[in-house]
């Protein structure tokens, strides 16, 4: 979240610190990746890692392709690709032997971090576009980048598009963190919660991005649906709570600061020619279809151009993909994915996303809690509209955020069975003592209840069999719950 601010502050001059800079949360996934390797994948989630491996092995081919033309943007296009799936996996992992204490601390923590993009975003619209915080990296000159007579700002991070990344992630957190609350500290709690509301609201429309403010009422909406669905009365009156709160709070911020909704006005109130909503209708159905006929230049070919070549960065990498990036550029995900690696991997890497969208419903909808559903619901909100329209090749912030997103999801799934039977918490890791068995599987006290009440009363006909011949005699479960 601080590379943008460690890039503006580094001179430019300082190439070695930048590069370090700029993969310094490759070095971290890679870290997280580590940990995971470990433990073991397939033990984490059994029916992803299955077709991951199909994923790296049908990339295999287009990173062989794409080393013909260099080398280092083969390393680099793969990275791009394959390396932040681990994401979700680490999530999972992380969480593993949580409650639902651990999800709030986390949430919170996240929401922090909203607070202080939104006062960093609030600090920049008061200062001239010319100070060092509302430049770009290397103190190039973003005037460019403004509408209405006002920067378009990015906060703390390197690009108003990261920016926007970061608030489309926010929404599905506050939401999660909206039906995952603690009774200890009550008052506190929903001050903190309240709070986020407008940090959210404020830093949205600074941006001027029309996809941040769409994407955040995409999310609203995907997560508002799965809870009209099969939520209950009381999720639903929690949300409708929400939504309500948001539109009062636009009318009064737009009353009392209008100069929070400047930039964003300027760039949705569309042309003489076409409307804002046409406009808008338009470039979503382009990405949607507009991309079979290839980028200007270069025509479709099975195994495309070269990975990596559309992204931010190749161009320093590679004379190769400098070579490109100086004739063209594409603005959709389907028109990069298709110049990168041709029909191949359109097919392959499209195919995975759809397939891990409809593995995270198929996870939510196991959820029966109505206050764990309702979490579930906006992160899920986040990875139907990130893996079916999101750039994730060529953007590793909006790659991470997505595959949080499933992780978490999935591991809400986990945490609600581990509530309503113990014993599934002891086959995530090697068994203990009968005497911690037992423990473990005692009543719960009336004071400390499960989120769904005491375990069922299966789980303790299996005290005094042999614990280790019951689980491996356990149907495999695909999202990694059986601990095999």
């Amino acid at each position: 979240m601080l590379e943008g601010v460690l890039r503006k502050l580094v001179p430019a001059s300082s190439h070695a610190i930048t590069v370090v800079l700029f993969f310094l949360k490759d070095v971290w996934v890679c870290a997280m990746g580590f940990y995971v390797f470990r433990r073991g994948f397939s033990i984490v989630s059994p029916e992803l890692t299955q077709k991951f491996q199909w994923l790296i092995i049908c990339f295999s081919i287009l990173i062989f392709y794409t080393a013909t033309k260099s080398v280092l943007l083969a390393v680099f296009g793969g990275k791009q690709y394959l390396l932040f799936p681990v994401v979700a996996f680490g999530t999972i992992l992380a969480f593993e032997k949580s409650d639902a204490r651990t999800y709030f601390k986390f949430l919170k923590f996240m929401g922090l971090l909203i607070i202080v993009t939104a006062v960093m975003a609030v600090i920049q619209s008061q200062l001239p576009m010319t100070h060092l915080l509302n430049k770009g990296v290397g103190g190039s000159d973003l005037t460019g980048f403004s509408a209405g007579g006002k920067l378009r700002l990015s906060s703390t991070f390197s690009f108003v598009a990261q920016y926007g990344m970061f608030l489309n992630a926010s929404t599905f957190l506050v939401g999660m963190l909206f039906f995952i609350r603690q009774r200890q500290g009550m008052v506190i709690n929903r001050i903190f919660l309240w709070s986020l509301f407008p940090a959210l609201l404020v830093g949205t429309f600074l941006t001027g991005s029309r996809g941040a403010v769409m994407g955040n009422a995409a999310i609203i909406a995907g997560g508002g649906a799965f809870i009209a669905w099969k939520g209950n009365a009381k999720t639903r009156s929690r949300f409708l709570s929400a939504v309500a709160a948001i539109i009062v709070l636009t009318v009064v911020v737009e009353t009392f600061f209008p100069d929070v909704f400047v930039v964003y006005k300027a760039r949705s109130s569309g042309s003489e020619e076409v409307s804002h909503q046409r406009e808008m209708g338009e470039r979503v159905f382009s990405a949607l279809t507009g991309w079979t006929g290839g980028l200007e230049g270069a025509p479709p070919t099975f195994l495309g151009y070269g990975l990596g070549t559309m992204s931010n960065g190749a161009e320093q990498l590679s004379s190769y993909a400098a070579a490109w990036r100086m004739r063209l550029w594409g603005e959709t995900d389907m028109a990069n994915n298709l110049f990168e690696g041709g029909w191949l991997l359109i097919f392959s890497w499209m195919l995975f996303r759809a397939w891990v969208v409809v593995f995270a419903i198929r996870a939510a909808l196991m959820i029966k809690d109505p206050l764990l559903f309702g979490a579930a619901s906006f992160a899920l909100g986040h990875a139907m509209l990130q893996g079916v329209i999101a750039q994730m090749g060529i953007h590793p912030p909006v790659a991470i955020w997505f595959w949080l997103s499933v992780g978490l999801v999935i591991s809400l799934r986990n945490l609600e069975r581990r509530e309503i039977n113990p014993l599934l918490s002891l086959t995530m890791s090697r068994l203990p003592p009968p005497e911690a068995i037992k423990t473990q599987l005692a009543p719960p006290r009336a004071s400390r209840p499960t989120i769904l009440g005491p375990p069922i009363p299966k789980a303790y006909e299996l005290m005094n069999q042999k614990e280790k011949k019951v689980l491996r005699r356990k149907p495999r479960d695909p999202f990694g719950e059986d601990g095999r």
